[in-house]
């Protein structure tokens, strides 16, 4: 409500805080006050965001998992898991959301790299993107960049030095 009011970070009215564990869901719960849609506004907001989760988690099981029902099963207890924790405006569902996009993305690059062997940092874009969201959503998600990049640098089929400059140019 504060962030709404242009009070960032401020749980307390002109007491600066940086208790959220994630800036960014903070920012984002703002939405619905700035309509005033308030509390009630606030929980379907994060709900949406648990139905957001449900579709990435099911993409990236499926991707990785490689079956459609084992996917529908992981994302279906993934949702009851979280469903609580939206209610009560945890950021829970966007980091979910964010790290089963960015685990998708990551498949994509690699898969899309197998038809063009040529890495650059336009391919790289989309990670770019979500590499970025992801220590907004939480911190302690930085660890899911790093892994990821490590990934993109060695199972990717192009050149490990050329990948290695690409990927630490995409992290800066």
């Amino acid at each position: 409500q504060h962030a709404a009011e242009g009070h960032f970070f401020q749980f307390n009215l002109g007491q600066f805080s940086s208790g959220a564990t994630s800036p960014l869901w903070g920012v984002l719960l703002g939405i619905p006050y700035v309509y005033g849609l308030g509390l009630a506004g606030a929980k379907v907001f994060a709900l949406i965001f648990v139905l957001g989760a449900l579709v990435l988690v099911w993409l990236a099981a499926a991707e990785f998992g490689g079956s459609g029902v084992a996917a529908l099963v992981t994302s279906l207890f993934v949702v009851a898991a979280m469903s609580w924790y939206a209610l009560v405006l945890y950021e829970s569902a966007l980091v979910v959301a964010a790290v089963s996009a960015s685990l998708v993305i990551t498949g994509y690059v690699l898969k899309r790299s197998e038809a063009s062997p040529a890495l650059g940092l336009k391919s790289l874009v989309p990670l770019i993107v979500i590499w970025a969201v992801l220590p907004l959503a939480r911190p302690d998600a930085t660890v899911v960049v790093l892994a990821e990049a490590a990934a993109v640098v060695f199972a990717g089929p192009w050149d490990r030095l050329r990948a290695a400059r690409v990927t630490v140019l995409a992290l800066a």
